[in-house]
């Protein structure tokens, strides 16, 4: 993964705290922002909360999230202030295992673009889940093709959008458009506009932020950007982010095809045709023979162990274990 990924370029991971990945990841990208799976989070946190009522376990697991999403760090501190206040020793127990800048929204350094979970991943994995009983070369291949004509198909769809920005956010942008109408804004200098919403904010279409932050957390247009934006008169397009552009989509399905296949060979390259499947502890190799896992963790640049079980399994586990956010 490190031979493709250019060292000026930002990238988040996005894992359920796999221990060889919590290391691995701070070790080969250290510049990277490592963000932990809300998803995972919260069954954990399920639980830690056994022994529990079933509805106030509920609300506890609902409240975390929360916390999780909160954009801004007083709306965090007080919804924090509540959740330890609501759960007790559990909780706090809970929470003093968890630094808060690797899943909290107000907190975290990176750019996650919304997404707080693995769940593209997962999406994956169930995308491939009658290729997996598949031996591992055939698997390879199999992950391939499939992405060849995903891609390919994707390539075609996007052919027919018509609009600058890709076709669901250009949706989403219509309805916050349609959402803020009624809206009062005031401008207050040439590039600022206070927005009377419900609550009001601020904004700076120049910088492109807003005091509720969901313009700089997300890197799209939060409701109050796209408010003042159509006050000043200038186009709502031009302050999109070029990720979620048609062009740059175009681009990006050109380019990423070569990837992906180059990608894939150099997975096979590193895939003995014959191979004794063994188990692997702490990052050691057990037993004797050659270990896949040594081979394929060398990808990343270092020796560094993926996981446990068949290098099947370890293709499998990239999908569950690790999601990627280009930032």
């Amino acid at each position: 993964m490190r031979v493709f990924l250019e060292f000026e370029r930002n990238v988040v991971f996005i894992s359920d705290r796999n221990i060889g990945l919590l290391h691995a990841v701070a070790d080969v990208f250290p510049g990277a922002s490592h963000s932990y799976c809300l998803v995972h989070l919260k069954k954990n946190l399920r639980t830690r909360l056994g022994g529990v009522a079933m509805d106030w376990k509920r609300y506890l697991v609902e409240l975390f999230g929360k916390c999780a999403y909160a954009p801004t760090l007083e709306l965090f501190n007080e919804l924090l202030a509540e959740l330890e206040r609501e759960s007790g020793n559990k909780m706090r127990d809970f929470l003093s295992d968890l630094d808060v800048k690797h899943w909290a929204h107000a907190y975290f350094p990176g750019h996650r673009y919304g997404e707080l979970s693995s769940n593209l991943a997962e999406c994956f994995n169930r995308w491939i889940k009658d290729e997996r009983c598949l031996p591992v070369t055939q698997l390879v291949d199999a992950i391939r093709m499939k992405l060849m004509e995903q891609m390919s198909r994707r390539k075609e769809e996007s052919l027919r959008w018509k609009t600058t920005v890709c076709s669901t956010w250009d949706k989403r942008l219509a309805g916050l458009f349609q959402f803020s109408r009624t809206w009062v804004v005031r401008k207050s200098s040439a590039d600022v506009y206070d927005v009377r919403g419900n609550p009001s904010n601020t904004v700076n279409i120049c910088q492109r932020r807003c005091t509720c932050r969901e313009w700089q957390l997300n890197c799209f247009p939060c409701v109050h950007a796209v408010c003042a934006i159509r006050k000043s008169g200038r186009d709502l397009n031009d302050f999109v982010e070029p990720c979620y552009l048609v062009y740059s989509f175009r681009r990006l399905i050109r380019s990423r095809l070569n990837q992906s296949l180059q990608l894939i060979n150099q997975i096979l390259l590193l895939i003995p045709m014959t191979l004794s499947f063994l188990p692997c502890k702490g990052g050691q190799r057990v037993g004797q023979g050659p270990s896949a896992y040594h081979r394929f963790g060398k990808l990343l640049g270092k020796g560094y162990v993926l996981g446990a079980g068949p290098l099947r399994g370890a293709i499998k586990g990239l999908a569950r274990n690790l999601f990627l956010v280009d930032s």
